[in-house]
């Protein structure tokens, strides 16, 4: 399935997830769609990764993980400009910290 397929009229439930990461090497998050159609399937479509090294001088991990939701906050506008048409049911963000 490819999203120039989709449609939001052809679909029940369409929900927008965010899952970020860290480590001490840099950080990243991946934004998936998760669809339901009218047949009760369940479509998950991986859209990009988008990851970010992490800076030369030591950083914690703590200290990277609101940049680590940061980037997932960017992707997230990106995304809804990006697909405008779309109506989201609901969107989550998974990580080691609520974003």
């Amino acid at each position: 399935m490819f999203l120039r397929n989709l449609q939001s009229n052809s679909y029940v439930n369409i929900q927008l997830h965010h899952f970020s990461e860290v480590s001490s090497k840099g950080y990243g998050t991946v934004p998936y769609l998760c669809v339901v159609d009218k047949k009760a399937e369940i479509h998950c479509i991986f859209l990009f990764a988008e990851a970010r090294l992490a800076p030369l001088k030591t950083v914690s991990i703590p200290r990277l993980e609101p940049m680590a939701a940061n980037l997932a906050v960017q992707v997230d506008e990106f995304i809804r400009a990006e697909l405008q048409t779309l109506k989201y049911d609901s969107v989550f963000r998974f990580g080691q910290i609520l974003c």
